[in-house]
């Protein structure tokens, strides 16, 4: 790690770092020395802008399930279909995306409980969770923004396959935030499920829509300002 600082010392005017200082610092997945954290300018997360609510409320009072496409998310949705059977005062809808996604919404459909609504991802998914009462996905750098930019409770169920930690220390950072509850593979059952999905609707009153999403531009407005700083220097 020494190498790397004496290289930015050397070489850099500074470190962009893509995140939120009080929500996702740096040092959750790199070890910043004194001497690095001195070079690390923070802009913010580099987001998409903002989504206004649904103009039809889809979505509302239910618990809204997603996990990107591929059938990396079939455990999700097969013990959100149990936690479902579990939970009858709540409409569940499962978004199913990827190859082969019509059969795995068939699939998901037999033997099905009532409240159970299974269907392809839906272009209107970001709008829809200004309604839901709760979501459940994995914690990609996407699906984290979207879920901060709405109030919308949130269960994360990192993917950890393999040798992936991003999500992991990612849901880790949100779920010290009121509102966002952590649930790791290992440990995911509908019974487990069913009770995060609780916990993070009982608490998600003291959810907040996060501001700190103008990453882009705050790059440049940064960079600019380094370069001014170095020509006056």
């Amino acid at each position: 790690m020494q190498f790397a600082d004496d290289t930015i010392a050397a070489h850099y005017n500074g470190v962009l770092v893509h995140s939120d200082p009080d929500v996702a610092p740096l040092e959750l997945s790199w070890p910043v020395s004194d001497q690095l954290r001195d070079k690390l300018r923070y802009t913010g997360f580099v987001a998409m802008p903002p989504t206004p609510p649904h103009p039809e409320q889809a979505g509302a009072g239910e618990v809204i399930v997603s996990a990107g496409g591929g059938s990396v998310g079939d455990n999700l949705f097969h013990c959100a279909r149990k936690a479902a059977a579990l939970d009858s005062g709540r409409i569940w809808r499962l978004l199913v995306g990827g190859q082969a996604a019509q059969a795995r919404i068939t699939d998901l459909q037999a033997g099905a409980p009532a409240n159970l609504t299974v269907e392809t991802t839906r272009p209107d998914f970001r709008q829809m969770l200004h309604h839901a009462a709760v979501s459940v996905s994995f914690c990609g750098y996407n699906t984290a923004l979207d879920l901060l930019q709405t109030t919308c409770p949130s269960v994360l169920v990192p993917f950890d396959d393999g040798d992936e930690v991003e999500q992991g220390i990612r849901a880790t950072a949100l779920a010290r935030t009121p509102g966002f509850e952590m649930l790791t593979s290992s440990k995911l059952t509908a019974h487990t499920l069913l009770s995060a999905v609780s916990k993070a609707i009982a608490d998600g009153h003291q959810r907040q829509i996060h501001t700190q999403m103008y990453g882009a531009q705050n790059s440049v407005d940064i960079v600019l300002q380094s370069v001014k700083e170095q020509r006056l220097g």
